[in-house]
């Protein structure tokens, strides 16, 4: 395998046996349930990792944070960086924030 996409809990647990012949990961928001995104987390240690997400919240624990609009890259960095920039992973952070308290 080069890449596997993990979309349900029941998958990543079987998958797990496959998960040290692969190189990169993949897990969406959509695929989310109770407890899947640290399992995905727990699994994808010292691999290449690519969470495709709405939620910003679940962008934070990533190294590397691409925000795409209308199919375009426009911002890119860590959680502090892009929070430096006062750009639109700011306010987008900052809008969805409330909704993890």
């Amino acid at each position: 395998f080069d890449y596997i996409s993990l979309a349900t809990p029941l998958q990543l647990y079987y998958s797990t046996s496959y998960l040290k012949k692969v190189n990169w990961l993949f897990w969406t928001s959509l695929s989310a349930q109770n407890g899947s995104i640290v399992k995905f987390l727990e699994i994808a240690r010292d691999k290449t990792a690519v969470i495709i997400s709405h939620r910003v919240g679940l962008c934070k624990l990533a190294d590397r944070i691409v925000l795409m609009k209308n199919g375009e890259i426009c911002e890119m960095g860590s959680h502090g960086e892009l929070m430096e920039m006062d750009g639109e992973y700011k306010r987008l952070f900052t809008e969805q924030e409330q909704w993890y308290r």
